[in-house]
């Protein structure tokens, strides 16, 4: 939800300066890894694999091809339904025309499939088409690669086919990062870090946040030399290995979104908080939940309006907006991003501070509360009383001392560095711009 900054600098050396010659070593004193198996020319340095940022990793030649590799697990399936329905996200190719009332039918080009089984593991020829767009999708990285899982002599017709290879490739890529001195670990493996707890504070203190980039619901403490924060793996090391290390996949957040609500799902479509947020194509909005022809509509509006603290709660809702005109591919991050970290169930919870949010707007931040003092001073003076002047004291008050916004919300709105640094910031922030639009 909140963009935040890269890890500083000095941290990124100190953290290359003790991780890397473990790493060294277990590669056999090689500083280039290799990551794709039968393909020697796929490389990256132990340096741009420890320290680069995310777009310098994915223009790393065959790194593209590692991640579908990667990814192309979540294809592997226990039922022809099963797959086609993951299947029908990622690729336009695959058409969902019913699935409801046991009865499933789905279409890749002019071959149909229909079943009334959700559990059916049978051979069918869209099988054999699954297989064919994955390998298409495989070849766009590297065509021989493609060639030697899904040879055109092996026709794949059973899901039980295809999760064998699927299976083989992934396997075979991790074989590529066997340590050469002791087999029975990776030479890419997060123990090296996890086994230097000192370092792990200080990585995720470093980037100094004060709450948590994907739910901005909870704060990340500093105590001492520690952190509460949880150091969320971006791409799960499970199913990248290759990033188990990679600072560019650290995200320091808090126990809830990366215990609880990210887990094991993978994040790989959401929001990568290191090169964007929800910034202004997503914002939260409250809204009466009545339709204009429903009794209490107006009253409900009105109560909306005045932002009541007492009113009933299930007359509003609080909703997360996306701007008509974001982009798509951004669209759907966000999208994923709130699913993931179920962020419109969560503030639903928050009414009551929204509706708070808008009662301090209406009050103090729409140009009654200064007239007020405006005419409180007038009065004063035309009983006698000697004292600067209102339109001097007003100056003084909100522009020269304090940030009015700040000394009634305690948020920095006009300073975008500290903007979100509390909890629930980006949601009171965008309540406070609707009140003033």
């Amino acid at each position: 939800m909140i963009k935040i900054d890269f890890f500083p600098p000095d941290m990124v050396k100190e953290y290359e300066d003790q991780i890397s010659e473990e790493i060294k070593r277990r590669n056999g004193n090689k500083n280039e890894i290799r990551f794709i198996p039968h393909m020697p020319k796929y490389t990256i340095s132990i340096h741009d694999l420890l320290t680069a940022d995310r777009s310098k990793i994915l223009n790393t030649n065959g790194i593209k091809l590692y991640m579908f590799i990667c990814s192309s697990q979540k294809y592997i399936s226990q039922s022809n339904v099963e797959l086609l329905r993951t299947l029908k996200s990622d690729f336009p190719q695959v058409h969902e025309i019913e699935h409801r009332n046991n009865n499933y039918k789905y279409r890749i080009y002019s071959t149909t499939y229909c079943t009334t089984c959700k559990d059916d593991t049978s051979p069918n020829n869209i099988i054999t088409l699954v297989a064919n767009i994955i390998k298409y999708k495989l070849a766009l990285f590297d065509r021989n690669f493609a060639i030697n899982y899904f040879n055109n002599a092996y026709i794949i017709r059973s899901i039980s086919d295809l999760n064998s290879v699927l299976e083989q490739m992934f396997n075979e890529v991790n074989k590529e990062l066997q340590d050469c001195t002791n087999n029975k670990k990776r030479f890419i493996d997060y123990s090296i870090l996890s086994d230097k707890p000192d370092l792990r504070h200080k990585l995720m203190n470093s980037v100094g946040l004060r709450t948590c980039p994907y739910c901005n619901r909870n704060y990340i403490t500093s105590y001492g030399e520690k952190s509460t924060a949880d150091l969320d793996h971006f791409y799960q090391k499970k199913q990248y290995p290759l990033f188990a290390l990679s600072l560019f996949n650290f995200v320091p957040s808090c126990s809830v979104c990366n215990s609880r609500m990210k887990n094991t799902y993978p994040a790989d479509d959401a929001l990568y908080p290191y090169e964007e947020g929800f910034e202004d194509d997503a914002r939260f909005e409250l809204k009466t939940t009545r339709k204009p022809y429903e009794k209490n509509f107006c009253e409900s509006t009105v109560h909306l309006f005045q932002a009541i603290r007492d009113t009933k709660f299930d007359e509003f809702s609080l909703e997360i907006v996306t701007n008509p005109k974001t982009p798509p591919p951004k669209k759907k991050r966000i999208e994923n991003s709130k699913k993931l970290f179920h962020l419109t169930e969560v503030y639903a919870n928050h009414k009551r501070d929204a509706l708070e949010a808008a009662l301090r707007t209406r009050v103090y931040c729409e140009g009654s509360y200064k007239t007020s003092c405006d005419n409180l001073l007038k009065k004063l003076e035309e009983s006698g009383m000697k004292m600067t002047a209102s339109v001097d004291l007003e100056a003084n008050m909100f522009a020269d001392m304090i940030d009015y916004e700040w000394l009634m919300f305690g948020i920095f709105f006009n300073d975008e560095k500290r903007r979100y640094e509390k909890p629930l910031s980006k949601m009171i922030y965008d309540i406070y711009k609707s009140g003033k639009e």
